[in-house]
């Protein structure tokens, strides 16, 4: 009985000896995995930051340029209306003298 109880014995160390060596590689796996999911959501993280202050600055630039736009739009609506009076009075003086 000694022989087969060592020989039991022997067989469960192997065989606990086995599951404890998996579980040691399944927990370094799992730190690993974990390790760069962080890392991951980190960068992610950063990238969206740098995304959203691209938006805000491209925002701020897109304003720039309506606001510009409506200068534009301002000035010239200015000029035309400088160049047309003028030509306006005299288009209704010569209507004026066609009756």
């Amino acid at each position: 009985m000694s022989e087969s109880a060592a020989q039991y014995i022997s067989e469960l160390e192997e065989i606990l000896h086995s599951y404890t060596t998996i579980f040691l590689v399944f927990d370094i796996v799992f730190f690993i995995m974990l390790l760069a999911g962080v890392i991951l959501l980190i960068h992610f993280a950063k990238s969206k930051k740098k995304l959203k202050e691209s938006n805000e600055y491209l925002l701020f630039t897109i304003q720039g340029q309506e606001e510009e736009r409506g200068r534009n739009f301002t000035t010239l609506w200015h000029r035309i209306s400088v160049i047309a009076s003028p030509c306006a009075r005299i288009w209704m003086q010569k209507k004026i003298f066609l009756r």
